[in-house]
């Protein structure tokens, strides 16, 4: 989290320059109404508790807490705490995330393909609309395949499984792609999942135990998690690695 603060004020800056040119004063007069209640419940939420620490593979990893989305109440405190290390031993190299999320949190000089979010470099398409000469040595999805084939107008079961033979196609020699997903949302994706029926190289989970604590788990142990329930947004995620070639997994 070097530099996080910095970053924090240069990104605000921006969203707000953005909001200002796509929604008018009134939008923007929110947002930075709504930011400040964001940041000021983090800083109290720092200086009343501690966030803690996770176990993840045999490392150990801080909750990552920040005022965009309210990290500390959903799977961001563990999904951006597992990615921003993977993201930081890449530096330099060609890197490509499917669903615009890490620039909420960290600079993001990467490629970042997003269907519907708009935002200052963000390409606005479908993944599978994506076109590109480029190999890329690390490819990031957070939060965002549960989405595909689901959130759409037509379902699409196996758009999921045709999305990941994509992204490994755009793989460079040696490369890897790390999806975290959350689980009970899409059905379909869960079922894929359950079964090890995707590509993914190597699976884990990740299971909710309070409000706030996480701890990873076994497949059957997730097995039936709901989304909202028993706390507010994923109560299980899924992190799977892809690596082409037989790469070393990152981190």
């Amino acid at each position: 989290m070097v530099g996080m603060k910095g970053w924090t004020l240069s990104r605000a800056t921006a969203k707000t320059t953005h909001a200002m040119r796509e929604k008018g004063l009134v939008a923007t007069l929110r947002l930075i109404w709504e930011n400040a209640e964001r940041v000021a419940a983090l800083w109290i939420r720092r200086r009343l508790m501690t966030p803690g620490y996770f176990s993840f593979q045999g490392a150990r990893y801080g909750y990552f807490w920040h005022a965009y989305n309210e990290t500390w109440r959903n799977e961001r405190a563990v999904e951006v705490a597992l990615i921003l290390p993977i993201l930081e031993d890449a530096r330099g190299k060609k890197i490509l995330e499917v669903g615009n999320v890490l620039s909420h949190y960290h600079e993001v000089p990467h490629t970042v393909v997003d269907k519907y979010e708009r935002d200052e470099g963000v390409l606005n398409l479908d993944i599978t609309d994506f076109e590109t000469d480029e190999k890329f040595d690390l490819i990031i999805s957070v939060s965002t395949l549960e989405h595909v084939g689901w959130d759409e107008e037509a379902k699409e079961p196996d758009k999921i499984p045709c999305v990941l033979k994509r992204l490994k196609s755009m793989l460079a020699r040696d490369g890897t792609l790390v999806a975290t997903m959350p689980l009970g949302h899409n059905p379909y994706l869960d079922a894929m999942l359950m079964k090890d029926a995707l590509t993914f190289d190597d699976l884990h989970f990740m299971a909710r135990v309070s409000n706030m604590k996480w701890r990873e788990a076994s497949l059957n142990e997730v097995r039936n998690s709901r989304y909202d329930h028993p706390y507010r947004a994923a109560n299980a995620l899924a992190v799977g690695f892809i690596r082409q070639n037989g790469g070393a997994s990152p981190g």
